[in-house]
């Protein structure tokens, strides 16, 4: 591993530093080996206890106890943290951090203060991440408890090292971090917690020179030895191979070899499974054979670990769509039972006054209208139920397309900081579709029908995002698009099926022509919808290429919406025709 590769590490393990920090203060009374956060996975369960925290949380807002309220926000603020939404998380870390602060809530203030430098240190913003780590450190020694002090001298090492990564590049930020890395290390010890003994172990060693490997090497050691010990799985597959990636950077293989079969036999014979730490056994491997310039075997773990990339992409665009389905779904039938409930409660009332009105036969006049006045009443009620559905509709629109934005944020982070271009390229191919679906969304809010997609606005606008991608933003093609609405669920599948097109067209045809030319068309014939797409560039053999990813993708969405695809022999002219 070369020492650009080191660095990358380096960095890597100060993000564990400030993770780790608010792991010690939310376990001050329990064993750290019950709790991990650093390698959770966010699967369903982390949605359920979404979905619990807030329950409680609404019930400490119910009872009116400020003190109630400022706890369960923050496990709330925790609970959006793991399943991502960070807006969210900091928006209740802050609420009880306002209730707590009059209180002189020393211990409780570090621990948000803790939170507020992770957000930050996830966005690089080094300065926030000192201030807040600062504060952390000045509350934990307020409230005199040892173990919000050890958390609060992990998050100070991890801010004066991404302080030397990102700005100063001093030794003495350097000697700053691994001074309060010390002074965690000897609180744990004092303490006595080996959970806590072995995390901080861990985390000492981020690869700023060749003096370190020694002493991480030999921290390391001591933390497998009692992480297999106690038995936490994820920790004994992550310190071994971080022992591996040590051994790689000091150019020994072998040793290197030893500690990676080991890591990944404890990885495969367990229940337990991380998208992150089975990429990073994958990469580590690729980079071990490379050193032993077996690049053959070093090709193949790298095509591996980004074909775990991407299948971890799809699962996490996947999870994040499924939880607002869940959440919409959720809200749907809360309201529709209300509306029960109170249609059940009008029916009991209106049974009474038929009965009533029977026996006042002299009134049947009056009667007549008054059943008219309480029809039109149920009419107008049923009036606004249809116009809060709509509503809802609506909102859930807006809700989707901004956590499809705050994806697509995260991504975009991921590829600018991503070295490798192919690994890069399938990042922005995959913006792409998200942006893709996501402009559906926005269509879907910001127009007049809740549900359909007016595709006379949408091709174009979806056609500017790819040529901006490909710095086209000049080129104009030739349009014919009517007007025709499409049901949102079509509408996303066309969507990527345009984009895959239009990428395609952008990579291989219209940047190696002088005079690029694109026709678009998109009309309704008879009861069908006829889109054709057609380009000036050289073309191709669909039949030799249609095994390629992009191609494939185009098939099955196609499938999806029932309709016929063809292609000329050029292989520029491409034709689908569907039902909307």
């Amino acid at each position: 591993m070369d020492r650009k590769q080191g660095r990358l590490y380096s960095h890597a393990w100060f993000a564990v530093m400030i993770l780790t920090a608010g792991y010690f203060i939310d376990t001050a009374h329990t064993k750290a080996s019950t709790e991990l956060p650093i390698l959770q996975d966010v699967t369903s369960a982390s949605s359920k206890r979404l979905a619990q925290k807030t329950k409680e949380y609404n019930e400490a807002l119910a009872s009116g106890d400020s003190l109630k309220i400022a706890e369960q926000g923050y496990q709330l603020g925790k609970a959006y943290m793991v399943v991502g939404d960070h807006l969210a998380a900091q928006k209740y870390f802050m609420q009880a951090l306002r209730i707590w602060e009059p209180r002189k809530g020393w211990e409780s203030m570090s621990k948000i203060h803790l939170r507020l430098a992770e957000y930050h240190f996830r966005l690089k913003h080094h300065k926030e991440v000192f201030s807040n780590a600062s504060l952390a450190m000045h509350y934990a020694k307020l409230s005199g408890v040892r173990h919000s002090l050890m958390g609060a001298d992990i998050s100070m090492a991890g801010a004066y090292g991404l302080r030397y990564k990102m700005q100063t590049n001093h030794k003495r930020d350097l000697d700053s971090s691994h001074y309060y890395y010390d002074q965690a290390l000897e609180l744990a010890l004092s303490l006595g917690n080996p959970g806590d003994i072995a995390n901080v172990y861990s985390l000492y060693g981020p690869r700023i020179n060749d003096l370190n490997h020694t002493r991480y090497i030999s921290n390391l050691k001591k933390a497998e030895a009692i992480f297999t010990r106690e038995k936490v799985t994820s920790m004994i597959v992550t310190t071994r191979l971080s022992l591996a990636d040590a051994y790689l950077d000091t150019h020994h293989p072998t040793l290197a070899k030893n500690w990676l079969r080991e890591a990944k036999q404890v990885m495969d014979t367990s229940s337990f499974e991380n998208f992150e730490l089975r990429g990073n056994i994958l990469k580590s491997t690729a980079n071990l054979y490379e050193q032993m310039s077996d690049h053959k075997q070093a090709l193949a773990y790298y095509k591996e670990y980004h074909n775990l990339a991407a299948k971890a992409l799809t699962e996490d665009r996947e999870g994040a769509i499924s939880r607002l389905s869940v959440e919409y779904e959720t809200e749907k039938k809360a309201a529709t039972l209300a509306s029960q409930q109170k249609e059940l409660s009008l029916q009991a009332q209106n049974l009474k006054s038929q009965k009533w009105l029977t026996r006042l036969a002299m009134i049947l006049s009056l009667s007549a209208i008054g059943f008219g006045g309480v029809f039109y009443w149920l009419y107008r009620k049923y009036r606004r139920t249809s116009d809060q559905n709509q509503l809802l509709v609506a909102e859930q629109n807006h809700r989707v397309k901004n956590n499809l934005q705050q994806i697509t944020s995260l991504l975009s982070l991921q590829s600018n900081r991503m070295q490798d271009s192919v690994g890069k390229q399938v990042l922005e191919e995959s913006l792409l579709r998200i942006h893709a679906v996501s402009l559906v969304h926005q269509r879907l809010y910001d127009g007049s029908q809740p549900v359909q997609v007016d595709l006379e606005e949408y091709i174009p606008r979806l056609a500017a995002s790819v040529f901006k991608i490909f710095g086209m933003e000049s080129f104009r093609p030739n349009y014919l698009v009517e007007k025709i609405w499409l049901h949102a669920d079509k509408a996303a599948s066309f969507g990527l099926i345009l984009n895959e097109m239009m990428t395609n067209a952008c990579k291989y045809a219209l940047s190696h022509q002088q005079e690029p030319s694109l026709i678009i068309s998109c009309v309704q014939q008879g009861k069908s919808i006829v889109f054709e797409m057609k380009d000036n560039g050289p073309g191709f053999s669909y039949e030799s290429v249609k095994k390629g990813f992009g191609l494939q993708l185009i098939a099955v969405l196609a499938g999806r919406l029932k309709a016929q695809l063809s292609a000329d022999k050029k292989g520029n002219h491409f034709t689908l025709v569907f039902e909307p």
